[in-house]
């Protein structure tokens, strides 16, 4: 385990920190290696003790794992193409669990399971949901046996041969929810339209990066008749005008050039 006053003590001293674990043979060969960088350690908003043990599976050994069952579960009813792509992926299972409270980047050995020259994309594996969801990453291939992965958040991930479609795994914009699809008003009060973001997407007004654990994401409101109803460009306040119904469109604009338009129907009494 990682003492998070040995986090807090890195980020006083303005210093990286990077963990390497071995297999404990005489060759001390790495099997994994955690990375903090002083930038991330600086702009961490809540650090806290970490355990930093990982396992990295075949679908076959981790099918009991969380990802595994969701695999299986895709497996199941998934095109042949999509089968192919989920036999042979990569599991990681990462001992902590939930928000890291810092970003982080992993290199991981998976010499045992990638294939050479073949491109992975990564993808997080929500128990909750039982879904693969795709996660700010481009695609990588194995250097020396290993694999790269920033994140914030610990649980099971899967690295992919390909990007997934998404009736198999859920595309980051679509990861954007709460945005009701009607709702009754009267005229001249107000209702704010008030997205939630995943760990993975940061609400910015401008993109100004694409590297990350995060992703920047531009999120913007357009009424379709500002006589019934108008709505803030930035802020996604609703006002009533007059009696009728329009529509105010939801604008996801993510830094990949990625994009969503969701839609609200608002009737205005």
């Amino acid at each position: 385990a990682l003492s998070k006053d040995v986090l807090k003590g890195a980020r006083e001293s303005g210093n990286s920190l990077k963990i390497s674990i071995g297999d404990g043979s005489t060759a001390k060969k790495t099997l994994y290696e955690w990375t903090f960088s002083k930038e991330n350690l600086k702009s961490s908003e809540t650090l806290k003790d970490l355990d930093l043990s990982l396992s990295i599976q075949s679908v076959k050994t981790g099918k009991d794992t969380e990802a595994g069952k969701i695999i299986n579960s895709i497996q199941k009813e998934a095109g042949k193409k999509n089968k192919q792509i989920m036999k042979d992926s990569i599991i990681c299972s990462l001992g902590n669990n939930g928000e890291l409270g810092c970003e982080a980047e992993v290199k991981m050995y998976v010499g045992d399971y990638a294939k050479k020259n073949e491109s992975y994309y990564l993808y997080y594996a929500n128990s909750k949901t039982g879904k693969l969801e795709e996660v700010p990453c481009k695609p990588m291939k194995a250097k020396d046996g290993f694999l790269n992965a920033k994140i914030k958040h610990c649980s099971d991930y899967v690295f992919v041969e390909g990007k997934l479609s998404a009736d198999v795994a859920t595309p980051l914009a679509e990861q954007v929810r709460n945005i009701k699809k009607s709702k009754k008003i009267e005229a001249g009060k107000t209702f704010t339209i008030q997205p939630v973001l995943p760990s993975t997407l940061k609400k910015a007004a401008k993109i100004t990066r694409k590297d990350g654990a995060d992703m920047e994401v531009v999120i913007t409101y357009h009424s379709s008749d500002k006589k019934i109803a108008t709505v803030g460009k930035c802020s996604g306040i609703i006002t009533g005008k007059k009696k009728g119904s329009c529509i105010i469109t939801t604008k996801i604009l993510l830094a990949d050039g990625s994009q969503r338009n969701a839609k609200t129907k608002i009737v205005v009494k």
